[in-house]
């Protein structure tokens, strides 16, 4: 074998370890996700963000076989291992380009299913607090995201009856600067910036934090439009990939070794 394809070999070789440690990084990732409490939370008020997680541990799970085929096959130059691996990543990179632009393109129409869905969520009567009898569950997910991401109510702080009472919502920050200008006591600051205005305005709080639909709204098409470029570069390098394995698959079949 010439110079030229010793060099290939030992770049489909390096070529390959990295999308195997990508693959071990994503499965690391999906996993930490899946156990994660934050995450929980946002998984148990929007189902897709589950779904969105399992996605990642499988394609963790099969970037991590796909390099360790790669690894081997560059290893002992064996055109079978070498042309299962060119196979499944080009039905990786199809898979990849697919999902970078529909990440990129429809990050939007996500934001609207957050929307829908916390509409779902609401009960008849409007109130988060009417959950406690219908799906506990549920309003536990809603406290710990409230917690977790700095934000009161679904998509709006009157989804609560008391948002200054509610688990999450008040922005004690908030709360300890309006005391310090204002120079009043703790007592008297605490019962104005609360919210606690009287039998008449029983929702109103000027010291909690925004809804949490623009926040999950604005992470998301954030997190969707990185991934899309993500997905579009590393199909790039890909290509790089395929063509390496090709090289090496018609030096192994010129040369005599294993296969």
């Amino acid at each position: 074998m010439g110079c030229c394809s010793g060099i290939i070999r030992i770049l489909l070789f390096i070529f390959n370890f990295v999308f195997w440690l990508i693959g071990l990084a994503l499965l690391g990732i999906g996993i930490w996700l899946l156990v994660d409490n934050t995450s929980k939370a946002i998984a148990s008020v929007l189902p897709f963000y589950g779904i969105a997680v399992y996605i990642i541990i499988a394609a963790g799970a099969i970037t991590t076989v796909v390099g360790f085929l790669g690894c081997c096959g560059a290893c002992k130059e064996s055109k079978c291992l070498l042309i299962i691996f060119s196979v499944f990543l080009g039905i990786i990179f199809a898979v990849e380009v697919a999902a970078g632009i529909i990440a990129i393109v429809q990050r939007s129409s996500l934001s609207n299913l957050v929307t829908d869905t916390f509409n779902d969520i609401l009960p008849a009567a409007g109130y988060l607090d009417d959950l406690t009898n219908t799906n506990p569950g549920l309003l536990r997910g809603i406290e710990e995201m409230q917690k977790s991401l700095d934000c009161c109510g679904l998509n709006a702080t009157s989804n609560w009856r008391d948002p200054a009472t509610a688990d999450g919502c008040l922005d004690t920050t908030t709360t300890i600067a309006t005391t310090l200008a204002s120079g009043t006591t703790t007592a008297a600051a605490a019962t104005t910036t609360s919210g606690v205005m009287g039998p008449t305005t029983p929702n109103a709080c000027t010291s909690c934090y925004q809804p949490c639909e623009n926040k999950i709204q604005e992470f998301i098409e954030n997190s969707f439009l990185i991934v899309g470029i993500s997905a579009l570069v590393f199909s790039v390098v890909q290509i790089i990939g395929i063509c390496f394995s090709c090289i090496v698959i018609k030096n192994a079949d010129n040369d005599v070794g294993p296969v």
